[in-house]
């Protein structure tokens, strides 16, 4: 009987040891928010920011566009008064995490698309590649560690997709492109 008692207590404390471990593992979006600045050039119109393809398990679809919208208000890229004009879809090509390590290191890959709305031809679109790390000092809990890195870079990748979309916005304003 003590045998079968033992084997369920360990049981529930392996349970709850995943438990742990996989909520530590999803980033949060409030991380991922890059300390951007405001943009020199942005757009005519507000934007739809769409998120699909991430592994739900290490960063939520939801919580990468909450992030992006966050990023973009700070920016002030898109004006957010105005009605959506234009819509910004990011593909989540691959997050890659190492099995184990003492530095953990987290390799994003996102296809960024952006297109005017009611028009299904993109206007501008990238592939962009970030990478970030965390180490041993930072946190002792390897998943948690896991979970530092991928919001620092989907962090870096946003930072590095909003400053790729101010380029574009700058290079075409210039030519009244854009400006309607």
């Amino acid at each position: 009987m003590q045998f079968t008692i033992v084997n369920r207590a360990r049981l529930a404390c392996f349970a709850v040891l995943c438990a742990v471990w996989i909520s530590a593992c999803a980033a949060n979006p409030n991380k991922m928010v890059p300390d951007i600045g405001i943009a020199t050039s942005g757009f005519d119109a507000g934007v739809d920011v769409q998120v699909s393809g991430a592994k739900e398990n290490l960063a939520k679809n939801a919580s990468i566009q909450t992030a992006v919208e966050l990023a973009i208000a700070k920016s002030q890229l898109f004006p957010s008064a105005s009605p959506s004009g234009y819509t910004l879809r990011l593909d989540v090509l691959a997050i890659e995490n190492p099995a184990l390590g003492l530095d953990l290191t987290s390799k994003v890959r996102i296809a960024w698309l952006l297109r005017k709305k009611g028009n299904p031809d993109s206007i501008w679109q990238e592939q962009i590649s970030s990478e970030a790390k965390a180490g041993l000092g930072e946190n002792l809990i390897a998943a948690q560690r896991m979970a530092m890195a991928n919001e620092r870079a989907i962090a870096a990748n946003i930072e590095l997709g909003l400053v790729a979309l101010s380029k574009f916005a700058e290079k075409n304003n210039s030519s009244d492109k854009l400006i309607n």
